[in-house]
């Protein structure tokens, strides 16, 4: 009983997990959302305000050649710092998870200079759906793995777990039944007629033991036939 209820208690435990896990997905930069890169390129071009100005503003200073006044251009400018500190360290972070939006549900990118991403995908999720399909069968849940976005998980001992835990929740019935199996069913007629034991009329196992006066055990039965009793190995008048 432990065994069937440890690996049916394992698939629906994994089930839920993994239907938690298609729904709630990676929360998105803030970065993204507040369009910080575009704030990032109007703090860099304000640079060439200063004497400091950098190279990567996309306007070049002018080298001295006796009649432009010197420039002095330093590598711990305050353009070098904020692709060093900030935009190098920014695209790292983003390109990291492979995606957009919304987990990777949502590819959008804003187009020109429209840039409203936290207002789009706000929109776009409060009006999604529930997909049943993210919902599987218990039969289908080693083949189908719903947690795919950002990315498929990589679980090479998914499906033989699953299976394993399959095939000890449901223990095919036998006669005598396996360790957390169930009998073997017989039918029987509605009018028993015949002789006591054979066709449709033989023992029915109660589950029981008892012990006889000299000492052996053996298993309960009864006798489904009318006048026929169990003398401890099979049905007889």
């Amino acid at each position: 009983y432990w065994d069937v209820l440890r690996a049916r208690t394992y698939a629906q435990g994994k089930r839920e997990m993994e239907q938690a896990q298609r729904i709630i997905l990676k929360p998105d930069s803030v970065l993204e959302y507040s369009c910080f890169h575009e704030d990032f390129l109007t703090l860099g071009l304000a640079g060439a305000s200063f004497s400091e100005r950098g190279l990567s503003t996309g306007i070049p200073p002018p080298e001295f050649n006796g009649t432009n006044p010197p420039y002095r251009i330093y590598p711990n400018s305050l353009e070098n710092a904020l692709d060093i500190t900030v935009h190098d360290s920014l695209v790292a972070f983003l390109d990291s998870f492979s995606h957009i939006y919304g987990g990777g549900t949502f590819s959008w990118v804003p187009v020109g200079a429209l840039c409203n991403p936290m207002n789009v995908v706000w929109a776009v999720l409060k009006c999604n759906n529930f997909n049943p399909n993210w919902w599987v069968r218990f039969e289908d849940l080693s083949t189908t793995d719903i947690r795919f976005y950002p990315i498929p998980c990589p679980d090479p001992t998914r499906t033989a777990n699953i299976d394993a835990a399959f095939t000890a929740a449901y223990p095919l019935p036998a006669d005598p039944s396996t360790q957390g199996g169930m009998d073997m069913w017989y039918g029987y007629s509605a009018e028993l007629t015949g002789a006591c034991s054979g066709a449709g009329n033989g023992r029915l196992l109660t589950g029981l033991q008892f012990e006889r006066n000299d000492g052996t055990t053996i298993d309960d039965a009864v006798c489904m036939q009318p006048g026929c009793h169990y003398d401890g190995a099979d049905c007889v008048n």
